[in-house]
């Protein structure tokens, strides 16, 4: 579910809030020894975020991961800073990038786990990715 903007607060004991990252959605794709990152326009992005790609190390099994990609500075998200990495074409240079200043995968919600999960309630996803 994509962000809405909202015209003023919001708060209901219905609702789950999320602190919104400033970074790029993305949903990864996990199966055994294999990994796909895509963009939310269904762009792979495996070789602009190689340090991402040892996620695949701590899954077990398949798995559907939705959230979002971001870069920290001083622990806090900076969209400059991926918009500059996003722009790299160089291998070389998204390497050194990539090890300089690693992203971070931020999962917001899990919706393949050896099974389809998209019918299962948010709240029992959120309960299974607390189990990683």
């Amino acid at each position: 579910m994509l962000l809405t903007e909202q015209n003023k607060p919001f708060d209901n004991s219905q609702y789950l809030f999320e602190i919104k990252f400033d970074g790029m959605r993305a949903i990864i794709y996990v199966s055994n020894n294999d990994i796909v990152i895509k963009s939310r326009n269904g762009k792979v992005l495996n070789n602009l975020f190689p340090e991402l790609l040892d996620i695949k190390k701590i899954v077990k099994g398949q798995c559907i991961f939705d959230g979002e990609i971001v870069l920290l500075d001083n622990g806090l998200p900076d969209f400059s800073k991926l918009q500059n990495r996003i722009a790299l074409k160089n291998s070389h240079k998204i390497l050194i990038s990539s090890q300089k200043n690693p992203a971070t995968f931020i999962v917001f919600d899990i919706i393949y786990k050896d099974d389809n999960l998209i019918d299962k309630e948010l709240i029992k996803r959120k309960k299974i990715l607390a189990n990683f």
